[in-house]
Parts: C-alpha cells; sequence; structure tokens
C-alpha cells in the first residue's frame, strides 16, 4: 500500500456522474427529448391507426 493510502476501498456509486451539475443537466435535457420523439411516434402511429391508414394501399 501507498504512504497515505486508506485501507478502506470505497466502491464509485453507479449515480456518482450525476453529482456533476453540467452531466446532470445534460442527462436531464436527453432524457427530456427521449421522451418527446417517443411521444411523437406513438402519436403519429395511433393517429394513422385511427385514421385507417389501410385505404392508402388499396
Amino acid at each position: 500500500m501507498s504512504v497515505g493510502s486508506s485501507s478502506h476501498v470505497r466502491s464509485a456509486s453507479a449515480w456518482a456522474p450525476l453529482a456533476a451539475p453540467v452531466f446532470r443537466a445534460l442527462w436531464i435535457a436527453q432524457f427530456v427529448s427521449n421522451t418527446g420523439t417517443w411521444m411523437q411516434t406513438v402519436g403519429a402511429q395511433w393517429l394513422l391507426l385511427g385514421h385507417g391508414a389501410g385505404h392508402c394501399f388499396r
């Protein structure tokens, strides 16, 4: 062991990167963006299903 090091080793938490404000802001912005993309996709599919897109291929 090196001088000044502790014998108690701590493992890093999976949530540790969220302690950095810039990373946390980027993560939240990406989460909101992905949620919006998902909502748009579901909305478009729902709209096509509701209007009966099958008649377009006849």
